[in-house]
């Protein structure tokens, strides 16, 4: 044995800290104080609750996140260091925010867009900017107006019926235009 071996490590703890890794995104949402859910894979069934508790004040280079510290309470002594977890911060509350169910946006390629219904059988598709989501809900940040009315079943018959109306107006285009040479 050498003066530079550790014999043991004292520690408390009775509350412990968590770290999670915020994308850059994220990081306006993200305050101290939030609550902190945080699922531990050795305790199933069981959410632990703590908070926000430090914003490292630097971006990670390699992941291009920003590191939070989250601390929980652990009288029980349930907690261990180094557990692996799962951790969900909920962040900023979005008041007077338009929010849809998220399965009624439907992504297609490089857009997203929500089926409004007008009336007497009547729908229209609208390209839609989303925002966050959380919940099963995503919020709309443009293209639909607060009241409207949007379809929250069967979505991808709709999309998959305007695809098709739009590839045979093209087609119905493009042999005019052949006809007409």
């Amino acid at each position: 044995m050498t003066p530079q071996t550790e014999l043991y490590l004292l520690a408390e703890l009775s509350r412990v800290w968590a770290y999670a890794d915020i994308y850059g995104d994220d990081l306006p949402r993200v305050n101290l104080n939030d609550t902190a859910e945080m699922e531990v894979v050795g305790i199933p069934g069981e959410l632990f609750i703590g908070k926000v508790t430090y914003i490292y004040p630097y971006l990670e280079t390699k992941s291009r996140t920003i590191k939070v510290r989250l601390e929980f309470d652990n009288t029980d002594l349930r907690l261990k260091p180094d557990m692996y977890t799962n951790i969900r911060i909920r962040a900023n509350e979005q008041v007077d925010a338009i929010v849809v169910p998220s399965e009624v946006v439907v992504r297609s390629g490089n857009r997203e867009q929500i089926f409004i219904d007008l009336g007497d059988g009547k729908f229209e598709p609208r390209e839609v900017k989303v925002g966050v989501s959380s919940d099963g809900l995503t919020q709309i940040i443009d293209g639909v107006a607060d009241g409207e009315s949007v379809v929250v079943s069967s979505q991808f018959l709709f999309d998959s019926e305007s695809k098709l109306r739009e590839a045979t107006a093209k087609m119905l285009e493009t042999m005019g235009s052949v006809q007409g040479k």
